[in-house]
């Protein structure tokens, strides 16, 4: 069965699973709205700060355009990062849920486990070998549980153990911010995994 969605400019998309479908509405759509709408305060301000000063002659004047410019990019740079944030914080709870679902079909019963535990579970009981390795997920997770309890910061202490997000995942200045291309990825990859455990599910009739 094919599934269709609606991207952010409104037209339909035609999705292969129902976590894609899952995954358009309530992860890539909100992202892409979000991105939209601040390239376009930030294009508004930088340009009515530009409109107000042109012409200008004092250099004093000019060096302070600039400097509020600059701090203006930093601003709007900071609030992508934390809407890239979230998202990856939607993908892998949305994730999350998907395989838990899954791994109830094989054992009705079972609790919810972590991330880790549910794929790990998942692995083992479906012949083959999927897509991505844990390991991936594992990293995705760590930066969603730094986003959510930890501040954004690349390392923090929990229940007395230390817990650390990828280095690839963390900016120079020590705090955790996913890409755009990352992002992009992670969904992807998801995706991927998802409709693996979803065909050998299938396949015993689970």
């Amino acid at each position: 069965m094919t599934y269709y969605d609606w991207d952010a400019s409104g037209e339909p998309v035609e999705c292969s699973h129902e976590f894609e479908v899952d995954l358009n509405c309530l992860v890539k759509v909100n992202y892409d709205i979000t991105k939209e709408g601040i390239e376009r305060a930030e294009t508004e301000a930088i340009s009515r700060a530009q409109q107000e000063s042109a012409g200008e002659t004092d250099i004093e004047t000019i060096e302070a355009v600039d400097s509020w410019i600059s701090h203006e990019k930093l601003f709007y740079d900071g609030l992508q990062g934390a809407a890239r944030n979230l998202a990856l914080v939607a993908l892998v709870t949305r994730l999350h849920h998907w395989v838990s679902l899954y791994a109830r079909r094989l054992e009705p019963n079972r609790s919810i486990k972590s991330l880790s535990a549910e794929l790990g579970f998942l692995n083992s009981s479906l012949k083959g070998h999927p897509p991505e390795p844990i390991s991936f997920f594992e990293e995705l997770a760590n930066v969603r549980d730094s986003v959510i309890h930890a501040d954004s910061k690349s390392e923090w202490s929990y229940s007395g153990q230390l817990r650390q997000v990828a280095d690839k995942y963390v900016r120079a200045n020590h705090r955790v911010e996913i890409s755009d291309e990352d992002l992009i990825k992670a969904i992807a990859v998801a995706v991927r995994q998802v409709k693996w455990y979803d065909e050998k599910l299938k396949a015993i009739d689970k």
